[in-house]
């Protein structure tokens, strides 16, 4: 008899031994779990609306999180796309610009400014690309000695851009978050990252492009 009691003992013990064992395990697997997706948090650049939120309090559970990465990475693949054809108008528009008599300026396509606003829940995107050689052309003098002043002037059509754009943004109820400004081939790129006022009352991405196209093409 004390043979059997002292067996239901030990089994009793490696059973509890073997739960113990198995919670260590859970617990690990979930550790392991909430280092790798704050490392997935760590490679996704910071937004003013959080794409990815891995906070327990805030971004519900892991599987949440994990499906808004996946959303990250798809609007991600989607962006660039879309550069990537805009890339491909503008080397279209330059090999149409360079095949055409330079003197019809703003009437080839590649001298045409291409506008495009793109506005997505809480974010407002602008993008200007402006012919390089259109402010070059407005400040043309046959007088070699005023190529400096002209250079400044060239500059000062840039910051003016510029700044009139991010205005524009600005009045219709969005806050520049970041803006930039590139070159590619002849071509000036703006893109102006935005951050809109007022989510829930929107902002009417529209008005903004026609208000860019009406100041662009005066």
């Amino acid at each position: 008899m004390k043979s059997s009691g002292s067996n239901s003992s030990s089994n009793g013990n490696e059973g509890c031994s073997s739960k113990m064992e198995r919670k260590t395990i859970e617990k690990q697997r979930r550790m392991q779990m909430k280092s790798l997706c704050f490392k997935l948090a760590s490679l996704i650049p910071k937004q003013p609306s959080s794409y990815l939120s891995i906070s327990s309090k805030e971004g519900g559970t892991q599987v949440d999180n994990l499906e808004e990465a996946a959303s990250y990475i798809t609007k991600l693949r989607s962006r660039i796309e879309k550069l990537k054809e805009v890339r491909r108008r503008i080397s279209n528009a330059n090999a149409n610009a360079n095949a055409n008599d330079k003197r019809m300026g703003m009437l080839t396509i590649g001298m045409v400014p291409i506008i495009e606003v793109r506005c997505q829940n809480s974010n407002l995107e602008v993008v200007l690309i402006i012919n390089n050689n259109s402010y070059r052309n407005t400040n043309t003098n046959t007088n070699t000695n005023t190529n400096t002043s002209t250079s400044i002037m060239y500059h000062q059509c840039h910051k003016l851009t510029f700044h009139k754009v991010i205005r524009i943004i600005e009045e219709e109820g969005a806050d520049v978050v970041n803006a930039s400004l590139s070159s590619l081939a002849d071509k000036l790129v703006y893109t102006i990252h935005s951050q809109i006022r007022n989510p829930r009352g929107g902002l009417d991405a529209s008005r903004v492009s026609n208000r860019l196209r009406q100041w662009i093409y005066i």
